[in-house]
């Protein structure tokens, strides 16, 4: 029997094109699809810390809970985020570790946390929390989430009010008002 040695030259040609395929299809496209969970995450998380900063500056506390633009909503809708249930608080930490309160939107801080109170001095923050769903960037109705579902996920920012003065008409703080 006389068996003839198959040319190791060009023979892997034929197999190179179904390895290419199945390559961009089920390893490179799935990794760059959930590579954008990621960088849109970064981009979520920038927003919102940009937008805690904004509210913080505000003159009076009312104010940063009935913002008049939405800015951050519609931009991270542009890159395809959306958010839900932003809520906005005050937190005011005292001298003491377990001196802590979160003022609501339509409560007052106790006299005791202002500036002057016997609690005093207090850090106050304003704190932004929000839910946002990240989608990859291919999405499907029915999957897993980060394949082809958005992932929810829960932010949290926090920011110093930086207006601790007072109105000179009603001598009440700013951050009470």
């Amino acid at each position: 029997m006389n068996f003839q040695m198959r040319s190791t030259r060009a023979n892997a040609l034929t197999e190179f094109g179904p390895a290419l395929v199945v390559f961009v299809c089920f390893i490179l496209t799935p990794l760059l699809d959930l590579g954008f969970i990621p960088v849109r995450y970064l981009i979520t998380s920038g927003v919102i810390n940009e937008y805690t900063h904004r509210l913080s500056l505000s003159e009076k506390r009312s104010d940063c809970y009935a913002p008049a633009d939405n800015w951050w909503r519609d931009f991270l809708r542009r890159c395809g985020i959306t958010v839900h249930e932003p809520t906005v608080s005050l937190v005011v930490c005292g001298q003491n570790d377990g001196d802590k309160i979160v003022v609501r939107q339509s409560e007052s801080i106790p006299s005791e946390w202002l500036p002057n109170g016997t609690r005093g001095p207090c850090l106050y923050c304003v704190e932004l929390t929000a839910n946002a769903d990240i989608p990859p960037l291919v999405s499907a109705s029915h999957g897993l989430p980060g394949l082809t579902g958005p992932v929810t996920m829960k932010f949290s920012s926090r920011s110093s009010w930086e207006n601790l003065g007072r109105d000179p008409e009603t001598r009440q703080y700013w951050i009470n008002e």
